[in-house]
């Protein structure tokens, strides 16, 4: 008898075992909001979790809940994430390097091809996630030196899905911020993460509902949220785009049907009603909070069956909250380390960041100095963490060097024509070898087919590692053929080669702008192409030249805040080898502001001889789209130049995966004069033009019709960029 009351006794106790609950959250993108609300209600209830598995948007809702935070808290942190910034995966224009910023002169489309030993390479996916990771580790800094995700404040496990072959991979140690990572990778979105050797990706595609792993961590009773994206009634036109998710929502469906089988009569499946809710819409990711809270209320009877008395509560929130509860964690910053920012010198690192040595770690300033570090453009990603050890708390930065270089490739397309002939055509490339020694040299080659035909390179030479000085030596080729009023008022066609070499040295203005000092010499060749009304000329040109340029534009294409102004100096002279001499003195200023939905963008540009006698060949020119509308482009020439406008444009409607279009007007007066003229208001010509613009991204497209004094007028349509 003796075996049956052991074996009776081993029942009773099982039967009186209280219950272990897992928590498992399902992915879906921002329709994982709703395990916010569906937390609120477990706390209301007094129901404690003891583990939690998620999958994507549930891993990191599962994470913050598993290090301490509290739903409320929760809440806050995703209402205060800048979703639009978080997946973007380059610095705002304002922020980033100046010579990055000036390759958007050239119309280049913002993705890189990599040409290396290995031939041909680009990004393994759309975003590289670096904004996102830099949220996700300030938030777990606590952490940061864990072992394992047992010792969270409530065991947690991330799942993500082996990109090799497909299989669920449960990561359960490590970097928690770099596993929450993994989980939320969706492919050609997000860039894979490397962990252990595992190429991984959104869990989504292995487990979308890992019921399973929260029963091998030892839960008997199962509490999950499914808010997965229900598969399309129609898949006629989708965008490609629209191609990627419902491919990914049709595997995340298959195994969800296999998750949804394994619940039990003692677990709960919760459903929230999320409609059309879509997995990227994070720009109303607040409502579907009380969408969770709503399915969870709807199941209020069954979930009592959980709750527990004050006392197991309250000894439920001394184990699992934070003791600083609504702050992010601070970190006493004894030492700083750099890793994997190759060739570009230590120094030159830091003395870009705000971070110091025994200092305590303030998060919005490493923010500051992580974008700092993604302004030198090389690399795919920039992170941090924080490690343990001697000297004490040592801030790690890493960089990680783009996988598809060292040589970069960037194209660009643009066009513009009147409608009556007169078209150019433009396909831009450029070549971009940075880092070519420890000083951090680059050398940079831009060819443009088309009219004009263009080839330009130059080696940029820093004097130090970390210095603002530089020399650039350079050379440059260009054929163009171009439309001009001679002094009889007929338009004669012109051919003009140019060949010649530069050697400037200058000091770079932080991110904004540089100052160059230098030389030019070279050959220009012009002949008349219509009527023949002189003959050829190829004089020699030389002499000194200046630059200088500020840029703070949010934009170069549709701005709406800040300023970019030039001024280039160029004095031909004979000891330089010029067959003319002459000066030339231009300045450009654009300078853009918003009021509401509407913009406004002023512009001036002036060009002066001195009083000296520009060559024809090299003149000032006006006309075109937005440079005196209505006149053929660069058909009016002078020694002298003045013209200033003002445009407006405002957001008329967001066509989604089409672009936004916008529609504006400009105001325009201006004119060429010769040296020897004395001009007067009376002078001056004037235009209007009215113009739609399509923003698709980083390249616009532009309809406009302006019309000019003396009834001239002309249509345009214009690819790349105007303003």
């Amino acid at each position: 008898m003796a075996p049956l009351l052991v074996l009776a006794a081993s029942a009773a106790g099982a039967a009186e075992a209280p219950p272990r609950i897992g928590l498992v959250l399902g992915g879906g993108g921002a329709r994982g909001g709703a395990h916010i609300g569906v937390l609120k209600v477990l706390e209301e209830l007094r129901i404690p979790v003891d583990y939690v598995a998620g999958t994507s948007m549930g891993s990191l809702v599962g994470a913050l809940y598993s290090s301490g935070y509290s739903p409320d808290e929760i809440q806050r942190i995703v209402e205060r994430i800048p979703w639009e910034q978080a997946f973007r995966d380059a610095p705002d224009r304002h922020h980033q390097a100046y010579r990055r910023k000036q390759e958007d002169l050239l119309a280049l489309v913002p993705y890189e091809i990599g040409l290396g030993k290995d031939g041909i390479s680009g990004k393994k996916g759309i975003l590289q996630g670096t904004r996102i990771d830099f949220v996700l580790r300030s938030l777990t800094l606590e952490a940061s030196g864990l072992q394992s995700f047992d010792a969270l404040r409530i065991p947690y496990r991330a799942v993500a899905a082996d990109l090799q072959n497909g299989e669920m991979v449960v990561l359960d140690r490590g970097d928690l911020a770099r596993a929450m990572r993994a989980s939320m990778s969706l492919p050609g979105i997000f860039a894979p993460v490397e962990i252990d050797g595992r190429v991984l990706v959104d869990g989504g595609i292995a487990r979308n509902i890992p019921v399973d792993v929260a029963r091998s961590m030892g839960a008997n009773e199962i509490i999950a949220v499914d808010v997965g994206t229900p598969l399309r009634a129609s898949v006629d036109d989708l965008s490609p785009p629209g191609v990627l998710s419902q491919t990914a929502t049709v595997m995340a469906e298959r195994n969800r049907v296999i998750s949804r089988e394994e619940i039990g009569a003692n677990d709960l499946l919760m459903t929230p009603e999320l409609g059309d809710f879509g997995s990227g819409d994070f720009t109303h990711i607040m409502d579907t909070i009380a969408v969770g809270e709503a399915a969870a209320r709807a199941h209020e009877a069954e979930l009592r069956r959980y709750s527990v008395d004050e006392a197991t509560w309250a000894a439920f929130l001394k184990r699992q909250r934070r003791p600083q509860a609504g702050e992010l964690p601070t970190v006493q910053v004894d030492a700083i380390r750099l890793e994997g920012f190759g060739r570009i010198p230590p120094e030159r690192i830091l003395k870009r960041l705000e971070t110091q040595a025994g200092r305590p770690l303030d998060l919005k300033g490493l923010y500051r100095d992580m974008d700092r570090l993604w302004q030198y453009g090389e690399f795919q990603s920039v992170g941090y963490h924080v490690e343990s050890g001697q000297p004490g708390q040592t801030l790690v930065l890493q960089g990680e060097p783009k996988s598809w270089g060292p040589n970069y490739l960037r194209v660009g397309l643009s066009l513009d024509t009147d409608f009556e002939g007169i078209s150019r055509f433009h396909l831009t490339g450029q070549l971009r070898r940075p880092n070519v020694n420890r000083a951090g040299a680059e050398w940079r080659s831009v060819l443009v087919v088309g009219d004009p035909f263009q080839a330009f390179t130059e080696f940029y030479q820093p004097l130090r590692g970390a210095s603002p000085w530089f020399v650039v030596p350079g050379a440059y080729w260009t054929r163009e053929r171009a439309e001009t009023f001679l002094p009889d008022g007929t338009l004669e066609e012109l051919t003009t080669r140019t060949t010649g070499g530069t050697l400037d040295a200058g000091y770079q203005i932080g991110n904004f702008g540089e100052i160059r000092l230098g030389a030019l010499r070279g050959t220009i060749h012009a002949k008349p192409e219509t009527t023949g009304s002189f003959e050829p000329v190829s004089p020699a040109i030389g002499g000194p030249r200046a630059q200088v340029i500020f840029d703070n534009l949010d934009d170069v294409y549709l701005p709406t805040a800040g300023n970019r102004t030039s001024l280039q100096v160029f004095l031909a002279r004979d000891s330089f080898g010029s067959d003319d001499a002459y000066d030339a003195v231009e300045l450009r200023s654009t300078h853009a502001g918003s009021v509401g939905r509407g913009t406004f963008v002023g512009k001036v540009n002036i060009g002066t001889s001195l009083g000296s006698t520009i060559p024809f060949y090299s003149q000032f020119r006006l006309g075109g789209f937005l440079n005196l509308a209505g006149f053929p482009p660069d058909s009016l020439r002078g020694d002298e130049k003045v013209l200033l406008s003002l445009a407006s444009y405002r957001l008329v409607k967001d066509l989604g995966t089409l672009g936004t279009l916008y529609a504006g007007a400009v105001l325009e007066s201006g004119n060429v004069f010769a040296a020897t003229d004395q001009p007067t208001f009376s002078d001056l010509l004037f235009s209007g033009s009215l113009f739609a613009a399509l923003s698709t991204g980083k390249y616009p497209i532009y309809l406009g019709y302006g019309v000019a004094e003396g009834g001239r007028e002309g249509a345009y349509l214009v690819v790349g960029r105007v303003f």
